[in-house]
Formats: C-alpha cells, structure tokens, sequence
C-alpha cells in the first residue's frame, strides 16, 4: 500500500458531532483537531456539537 509522503487535510471548516460516549478515542481526537485548529485559524476551523445525556445536573469539579 502506497502511504503519502505528506497527507493534506482537504477540509477548511470541520463540525464534530458526537454524542460523548466514545470516551478517551473522543477526546484523543477532538482535543487535537482542536489545539491545530486555534494554532492554523487559516488552515482549518473546529466546532464541536455534543447530545445526550440525562438532563440532571452533576458536580463534575471533583471536589463534591
């Protein structure tokens, strides 16, 4: 199998839909998509838009 030397995003904008279940994979992903993103404003552009869960409000600080 022929791999590039030099892979080339062809997206400018990106929207990453997720419904947070996929865990540390998500975050892994998203998290470096994102530090590009605010690195090369002019390369690429990430949002992210996220469902789900049980609409109960939770401490999620650690400290409660």
């Amino acid at each position: 199998m022929h791999m590039p030397g030099k892979y080339r995003n062809p997206f400018k904008k990106m929207l990453i839909l997720s419904a947070g279940v996929c865990g540390s994979s998500c975050d892994t992903f998203s998290r470096s998509a994102q530090m590009f993103s605010k690195a090369h404003p002019e390369k690429a552009r990430t949002r992210f838009l996220t469902f789900g869960g049980t609409g109960e409000k939770k401490d999620i600080s650690g400290t409660g």
